[in-house]
């Protein structure tokens, strides 16, 4: 398999974050599994053999990639590689498995990727950070149920990675879940407390809602996993946000798993102003929420993207 070095680890800050990283007890085939799952990803890419992707898709799913709207089916995935493959050639694609957590019916896998990217004339190289849930089945395999990924740097030919044509779904315009359940209610208690924290740049009151463990994968930015470094980051970040004059996190979907452990499909809709500049800006993300001894829901590991 096809390996990062350790320079690239570095200059995207994931050196520390791989070195702390302690391996989660899990069923013995599952990282083989999704080691060979990666050689696959980065065969396909290179090869342009989109079937190689799909065949690990279930026929309903959570597809989420940076500057497209979400993909719902199967189908709908086939279609938004085909794009991708007609668009641009993959001249070398990198991924890096950085943390694999059971989580009982479902497994968790986390990593950074990189594709060098040919479309006419110019090169474009994009480095990035996913988050994949995989669901267990039968015969010891997996069938990929929500993935998300974003880039750790500004890309300034985002509407190319935009496919149109293909079908997809807004999440943030869609209905939510009603809150009918302890868990719904829980989940939309803490994104009213995240809309108005965000909104008043609190970090302070923002860092509580992730555990000591929690990691944060944000976009234009490496991984964030600890408290020290979630603490620092929030603070950093409220420095730099716009003034959200309406701010809506939602919760799309859920899966409440036996283990305390809560996967929320979310989506926001923030009205901004930037000095003179003002806009509406929609995105998606995956919530792994986990419950405390101490009863609380906390955010265990989150990633975001945008529209």
């Amino acid at each position: 398999m096809k390996r990062i070095t350790w320079i690239f680890l570095l200059s995207i800050g994931l050196y520390p974050l791989y070195a702390q990283m302690e391996k989660e007890p899990k069923e013995e085939w599952i990282e083989p599994f999704l080691e060979n799952y990666n050689q696959t990803y980065t065969d396909a890419f290179e090869t342009g053999n989109l079937e190689l992707l799909v065949q690990y898709l279930r026929e309903d799913l959570y597809f989420m990639p940076s500057f497209q709207k979400a993909a719902l089916k199967k189908e709908h995935v086939r279609a938004y590689y085909q794009a991708f493959f007609e668009r641009f050639e993959v001249r070398a694609c990198e991924r890096e498995i950085l943390e694999i957590v059971d989580l009982g019916a479902k497994v968790l896998e986390l990593g950074s990727v990189s594709w060098e990217l040919s479309e006419g004339v110019g090169n474009d190289t994009l480095h990035g950070k996913y988050l994949n849930v995989w669901e267990k089945g039968s015969n010891q395999a997996l069938q990929l149920v929500a993935a998300g990924w974003n880039y750790n740097h500004f890309v300034d030919f985002a509407d190319r990675l935009r496919f149109r044509t293909v079908p997809t779904i807004h999440l943030a315009l869609a209905s939510h879940v009603p809150i009918d359940n302890p868990i719904s209610f829980d989940l939309a208690a803490l994104n009213a407390l995240s809309e108005k924290t965000i909104s008043q740049g609190n970090a302070e009151v923002w860092a509580q809602m992730y555990s000591d463990d929690g990691m944060f994968i944000y976009s234009f930015n490496p991984f964030y996993q600890g408290r020290k470094a979630l603490d620092d980051f929030l603070q950093k970040h409220v420095q730099e946000l716009p003034v959200f004059e309406h701010l809506d996190i939602r919760t799309f979907a859920i899966d409440n798993l036996e283990n305390g452990y809560v996967i929320e499909y979310a989506t926001h809709v923030a009205n901004w102003r930037n000095g003179k500049d003002s806009g509406v800006s929609t995105g998606k993300g995956i919530r792994v929420l986990r419950r405390e001894p101490s009863g609380s829901l906390k955010v265990f590991r989150h990633i975001s993207m945008y529209d």
